[in-house]
Parts: C-alpha cells; sequence; structure tokens
C-alpha cells in the first residue's frame, strides 16, 4: 500500500526551473497513443517533487498522482510512471519538456 507522504501547497518560488518561470516545464507519459500530458494537479505534484530531488539529494524522488481510473506511483529519479492499484503494475516512461 502506498501512501502520500507528503501534502503539497502551491509554493511558486519551490517550482520555479533555472531562469525563474514555474510554467516552462510539462511532464508527460508515454501512453497508448503517444506522449500525453499530465493534469494540472499531477503537473504541480510532480513538478515540485522534481524541484526538491534538485535541492537535496535525500529527498524522496516518487510521488502518487490520481489518473482517471489508477493512481500511479511517479518516480523522477528513473523517470517512470507505475500503476500501483493494477494487478500487472504497468510501468510507463516519463518525461518533460520545454514549454516557451
Amino acid at each position: 500500500v502506498f501512501v502520500e507522504s507528503a501534502v503539497f501547497e502551491i509554493d511558486k518560488k519551490s517550482l520555479l526551473d533555472d531562469d525563474g518561470d514555474c510554467r516552462k516545464r510539462v511532464w508527460e507519459f508515454c501512453g497508448k497513443n503517444g506522449w500525453e500530458a499530465y493534469d494540472a494537479t499531477s503537473q504541480v505534484k510532480i513538478e515540485k517533487t522534481y524541484q526538491e530531488c534538485l535541492k537535496n539529494k535525500s529527498a524522496s524522488s516518487t510521488v502518487i498522482v490520481k489518473g482517471p481510473e489508477w493512481k500511479y506511483e511517479i518516480d523522477v529519479n528513473s523517470m517512470t510512471q507505475t500503476n500501483i492499484e493494477h494487478t500487472d503494475r504497468k510501468q510507463r516512461k516519463i518525461r518533460f519538456r520545454r514549454n516557451d
């Protein structure tokens, strides 16, 4: 059983990338029809986890997000998404792209 260990509050300073704009990165997973973007809530959670890992190497690299049907564990170190509710624990690649 996975429990989300942190409550995520939107703190724009912690979401900023190198040039100070938190909107320049879009997180995506490789779905059946190619790369698909996560919803806005998941974007914030994944980005916060990623930024924490950049600042602190011992920070957790995983976060749980809810999709339309399932919950997924996102690992920003291995860049994977794992379905934690389905018995086969399907794993997919994730990535981010710049949204310039």
